[in-house]
């Protein structure tokens, strides 16, 4: 069972871009700043010209590598039907608690077995 922890880092008429804060560690920066863990299967922006790999993000306390990009209405559609929830934690708290235990911090939980 999986439950993602996301930011919305962007939302306009083309979508909405998120990162996800739970995601497994793939690396380390080279210059020794932090662990890198997978933020999402996406490049930032279809015209995102950084490297071959995609834009690193900075969060506190890590990076992220990556990022989930859904079309226009999506995230709106999922927060309206409950496949998505908004959560009043910030990206500070969510980040000084261990990767296992996020989606819990940030408000996730099962109230039954039809939620698994």
């Amino acid at each position: 069972l999986h439950k993602a922890v996301l930011i919305l880092v962007d939302c306009n008429n083309l979508g909405s871009t998120l990162l996800l804060l739970n995601g497994p560690k793939v690396g380390q920066m080279r210059d020794g700043s932090g662990d890198i863990s997978f933020g999402g299967m996406s490049k930032p922006a279809a015209d995102d010209t950084t490297s071959d790999t995609g834009i690193i993000f900075q969060v506190p306390g890590g990076h992220l590598w990556g990022c989930i990009h859904l079309p226009a209405g999506a995230l709106e559609q999922y927060v309206e039907v409950g496949a998505m929830a908004i959560s009043d934690a910030t990206l500070q708290d969510i980040m000084a608690v261990g990767v296992d235990r996020r989606w819990e911090f940030a408000g996730g939980q099962i109230d039954s077995l039809k939620d698994i």
